[in-house]
């Protein structure tokens, strides 16, 4: 390798130990080269975030209490500080509350009411659980759906998306009120009468068969 002198006369390195040559002036000296190169990298860390959601049934009542838990979980490897829980509850469901518990070492917010928007710290390996409960509206019916998510703060990178959010789905039991009058039965006289049920009011009637057993009714 060429080198220019202090004095701008030509010299040439020889490797990393030897002599340094002035042509010029027709002098070496030795001298000790130190070789180095430096790579940097920024390391950005990445974590596999998850959730599950349940209410531990397939059908819901009119009226009734739901209760789903919810748990978001770090399989790592790197830590999720400031990771976000959020499930908007369905605008049939009032009442609601929530609390939260951790497990290795993940922790949220204590506890809540309304719809979940939680920032949570989730160490690798680490866990949180929500318990949420509301009123299911009287006048509720078809399905009830409803979707959790988990996700990464800004400062991590998300391994495996495809289970950050999950949803529960149930069928909203169908309440029937049922009015019977008596059609056709003698009172305190055993026989086969015919009473007349109506559901709802508002249904055509539906004639069935009693058994009258020879008391009053």
């Amino acid at each position: 390798m060429m080198h220019t002198g202090i004095d701008g006369e030509s010299t040439i390195d020889n490797y990393r130990l030897g002599y340094q040559y002035n042509f010029s002036k027709r002098t070496r000296a030795w001298v000790e080269y130190t070789n180095s190169d430096t790579d940097s990298d920024t390391l950005t860390p990445q974590a596999d975030l998850s959730i599950t959601k349940t209410d531990g049934v397939a059908n819901v009542t009119p009226g009734g209490t739901v209760t789903y838990t919810i748990t978001a979980t770090n399989a790592g490897p790197s830590n999720a500080p400031g990771a976000s829980v959020v499930d908007t509850l369905p605008a049939s469901l009032s009442g609601v509350t929530w609390n939260s518990a951790g497990t290795g070492g993940g922790s949220g917010t204590a506890s809540g009411s309304g719809n979940l928007s939680d920032t949570v710290s989730l160490p690798a390996g680490g866990s949180v659980t929500y318990t949420v409960s509301g009123t299911l509206a009287g006048a509720a019916s078809g399905i009830l759906s409803n979707t959790a998510t988990v996700s990464t703060p800004g400062s991590v990178t998300e391994i495996d998306g495809i289970d950050n959010s999950a949803t529960d789905i149930d069928t909203i039991a169908t309440v029937v009120t049922l009015t019977a009058t008596d059609h056709d039965a003698e009172e305190n006289t055993p026989d086969t009468g015919t009473w007349r049920v109506s559901r709802n009011g508002t249904v055509g009637d539906l004639v069935i068969n009693l058994q009258v057993d020879g008391g009053s009714t």
